[in-house]
């Protein structure tokens, strides 16, 4: 090998050094935006609900921003912590859907929806679903 390649080889090899001493910087992940972490207890007719979603939707309208959060209500209870994502701070949409039975064929009540504000941090929230909102058999 000459010198001239040698020295160009040299080079190359610190370069791929360098390029990978700083790579790691390069590789950091995107964690998104803040979320909260929001628990509770949501009810139907006195009942826990078994079975069911929450879903919490930026509220655009009043300033709210960020991606939608689905939590699993079981016995009664959520929490993002076990079940998914938190909401992002600030206004919300709220929708829950209850169900009779694990394969969520069969509605429990209509959707219940209504808005909340989620401060930053841990939160806790109580849904008492009305039983107008009661699916006729």
């Amino acid at each position: 090998m000459s010198p001239a390649q040698s020295r160009r080889t040299r080079l190359a090899r610190i370069g791929t050094l360098f390029l990978l001493l700083l790579c790691p910087g390069c590789q950091r992940q995107d964690r998104g935006p803040e979320r909260a972490q929001v628990q509770g207890t949501a009810v139907f007719a006195g009942q826990p609900i078994q079975v069911g979603e929450i879903r919490f939707e930026p509220d655009t309208s009043q300033g709210g921003s960020g991606p939608q959060s689905y939590l699993v209500i079981e016995d009664g209870k959520f929490d993002s912590r076990t079940t998914g994502k938190g909401p992002t701070p600030g206004p919300q949409k709220v929708r829950i859907d209850g169900y009779t039975n694990a394969s969520r064929d069969v509605q429990l009540f209509r959707s219940y929806e209504t808005t909340i504000e989620i401060p930053p941090g841990a939160s806790e929230y109580e849904f008492e679903i009305p039983e107008d909102l009661a699916m006729t058999r």
